[in-house]
């Protein structure tokens, strides 16, 4: 935890920083330089997807999804938020009298995932973007969790998406502890001229609002990822994760349009994907001048004191794109 006097004017007592990163992969498996890359950066919490919840269409039913497995071990020094994915399908979905089961198989799974490696935690977390439809359900599994964990000492946190901030009376304010404002995925990621879906600062602007103050604690998650996104005859159809624009320098198999999207002219496998000639590919990365000014602005407008910052996500390619003193320098915005 990073505990400094402000320098800045716009603060005027001293603000509690917490760094975080989420690990959003299956297998649980550190690289030396991710360790090395966990330490530097001042990290002392992780948010550690334990698995997803999604609608069985055959079984009508939620189904648990994509475990996570264990090869190493958590680092001693770093607090676990387990972190479960509910689609928001899921959630339309479901019946009324079934939610009270949803909720007790999240525990169940939960805690038997943490017994198992010996964890210990005191803050779990859902993501899910949910929606005025099925709003009413999501609350109540909320309640149900909240119920449970608080009796065990255990806060719950949710994401908050920034519809969902700027309009609390339409998407309702969560039955939670805290929220993590999801600072990414802000633009229209399925229309061909649209820049940067990832992090847009004029559109982060319209949604931030000094004389807004959120009824619940506030923390932060910003992006550190890129990815190639597909268009097929000017529809979307699939997103390319650690894509860059070093890996569209065959002339032979890509043409520049213009400037971050490229042309498919030769059919072939890209990341684990059939590309077709005449598909478009918009690769969307997000840089340190942008994740700085996003800091700032939002450092700004929050009047929170005890902060977590999490950065999406943890793996080799993108911390390679940000060393830790630059995480450290974002944070230190925050102060």
């Amino acid at each position: 935890m990073i505990n400094l006097s402000l320098l800045s004017c716009t603060h005027q007592t001293e603000r509690s920083i917490n760094v975080a990163f989420y690990f959003w992969r299956s297998v649980f498996k550190l690289t030396p330089d991710e360790i090395d890359y966990l330490t530097h950066s001042q990290a002392n919490k992780l948010y550690l997807k334990y698995f997803d919840i999604d609608w069985h269409e055959f079984k009508e039913e939620p189904e648990l999804v994509a475990p996570i497995r264990f090869v190493d071990k958590i680092p001693v020094n770093l607090a676990i938020i387990p972190t479960v994915f509910i689609t928001n399908r899921t959630l339309l979905n479901l019946q009324e009298q079934n939610i009270e089961i949803l909720a007790g198989n999240i525990i169940k799974n939960t805690n038997a995932i943490s017994q198992h490696q010996n964890l210990r935690f005191n803050e779990i977390q859902i993501d899910c973007d949910w929606t005025p439809k099925s709003r009413e359900k999501y609350f109540k599994l909320l309640e149900l969790l909240k119920s449970n964990f608080t009796a065990r000492s255990i806060q719950v946190s949710v994401t908050l998406r920034l519809h969902q901030y700027k309009y609390p009376d339409i998407t309702g304010i969560p039955p939670a502890d805290r929220c993590m404002l999801m600072f990414y995925n802000m633009g229209e990621i399925d229309q061909l001229n649209t820049d940067n879906s990832i992090l847009d600062i004029n559109t982060a602007k319209n949604y931030l609002n000094k004389n807004i103050s959120y009824p619940l604690d506030l923390d932060i998650a910003l992006p550190i990822f890129g990815w190639g996104v597909l268009f097929r005859k000017d529809e979307i159809v699939d997103l390319l994760n650690n894509i860059s624009v070093n890996d569209l320098k065959n002339k032979d198999l890509y043409q520049n349009i213009n400037a971050n999207n490229y042309s498919i002219i030769k059919s072939h496998y890209l990341s684990g994907s059939y590309v077709y000639n005449g598909d478009i590919i918009r690769i969307e990365e997000v840089d340190f001048k942008l994740l700085l000014e996003s800091a700032e602005i939002i450092s700004n407008t929050l009047t929170d004191e005890d902060i977590t910052i999490a950065f999406f996500s943890l793996t080799e390619n993108n911390i390679r794109k940000f060393s830790y003193e630059k995480i450290i320098e974002i944070c230190d915005t925050f102060n």
